[in-house]
């Protein structure tokens, strides 16, 4: 639509021919289809948010926030987190403070799906903050070396079914377009929040 391609100019620079508006259409087709097998109650992807921590030695520790509108980088809505709990000493502890804080304000449009980096073990840790909404977006981990799709299983009990696993990794093709999308949100955040860190490093150790 007309919307959509003018946020597409806005955002993209036309000397880089890595990515299209045809391409992140099809991406963005391809995902939907792929999650939606997987994850009935998914009814849209017109927002999808990414998050992704990142500290020095200990010092400066932030947590990104990138955003996809309608399969489109939208950096207008991209968000940084300063962490603030002195404690937070691991990417667990960070995400944990930024998601928290993310999900209590009301004021940012609500996502259709949160994209973590990381698997099963950041997921789980989050997962309590998820619990506690009355209705909580769709989440879903990007886990690396290789890239891979971390989902939330079917835990429920039936007698006549076995007991599924918590947390269910999908292993997709290089070449999938479902994957490269995300795969592109998350390398943006990864940019994103190292561009934030280095600035406050630069703040912290001007002389």
């Amino acid at each position: 639509n007309i919307e959509r391609f003018e946020r597409f100019t806005k955002t993209h620079n036309f000397s880089d021919r890595q990515f299209s508006y045809n391409d992140s259409s099809k991406k963005l087709t391809s995902l939907t289809q792929l999650l939606t097998s997987h994850l009935p109650h998914l009814t849209s992807l017109y927002r999808i948010e990414c998050y992704d921590a990142s500290n020095s030695a200990m010092h400066d520790s932030v947590v990104s926030m990138t955003v996809m509108t309608d399969g489109l980088l939208d950096n207008g809505q991209y968000r940084r987190f300063k962490i603030k709990n002195p404690r937070a000493v691991s990417d667990f502890d960070r995400l944990d403070e930024a998601i928290s804080r993310r999900l209590k304000n009301t004021t940012w449009d609500k996502p259709d799906l949160i994209v973590i980096d990381g698997g099963i073990p950041q997921l789980r840790r989050l997962q309590r903050i998820f619990d506690k909404q009355s209705e909580p977006p769709l989440y879903i981990g990007l886990a690396k070396h290789p890239d891979r799709l971390v989902l939330p299983g079917d835990s429920r009990k039936d007698s006549n079914l076995p007991v599924q696993p918590d947390w269910i990794t999908i292993k997709l093709p290089a070449t999938d377009p479902g994957l490269q999308l995300l795969e592109q949100l998350r390398d943006e955040a990864h940019r994103f929040a190292n561009a934030y860190r280095k600035i406050l490093e630069k703040k912290r150790t001007r002389i």
